[in-house]
C-alpha cells in the first residue's frame, strides 16, 4: 500500500450501513450513530486489510455474504461502551478474519487493492 491509498471513503453505501444499523438495532431513520457506525465500518476494513484480506470497498454495494457478516460482527463487536457480549463477537470475529485471510479472500498481493465487492 503506498502512502496516498487510504481507506476513507466519501461514504460507506446506504445497503451496507442499513444492515449494521439493522445489526446493532438501530432504526434506519436513526443519524445519531452513523459518524460512529461509518468508523467502525472502514476501520473493519482496514483489519481486515492488515491481516492479508483484500481490500474492501464500501462505497459499493458488497455483494459477498461473508465480508459483510464479518462487518457486521466487528461493528456488533465494538459498538458503544457497556456491551456485555463484547468479548463474545471479538472471538466470532477474529475467527472470521483469520478464515477470510487462508480462503479466496486472501490478498495475493498486498500492495495491489482488489475489490470485494466483485466477488460473488
Amino acid at each position: 500500500m503506498s502512502d496516498n491509498d487510504t481507506f476513507e471513503t466519501k461514504e460507506v453505501n446506504l445497503q451496507l450501513m442499513s444492515k449494521v444499523k439493522t445489526s446493532l438495532r438501530i432504526s434506519q431513520a436513526s443519524t445519531s450513530f452513523d459518524v460512529e457506525i461509518e468508523d467502525l465500518i472502514l476501520s473493519c476494513v482496514e483489519d481486515l486489510y492488515i491481516s492479508g484480506v483484500i481490500h474492501i470497498d464500501v462505497s459499493k454495494e458488497i455483494k459477498d455474504r461473508l465480508i459483510i457478516r464479518a462487518i457486521v460482527v466487528y461493528c456488533k463487536a465494538h459498538f458503544g461502551m457497556s456491551n456485555p457480549d463484547t468479548e463474545k463477537y471479538v472471538e466470532i470475529y477474529d475467527k472470521m478474519r483469520i478464515h477470510l485471510a487462508m480462503t479466496r479472500y486472501r490478498n495475493p498481493d498486498p500492495i495491489e487493492k482488489v475489490d470485494a465487492y466483485v466477488l460473488e
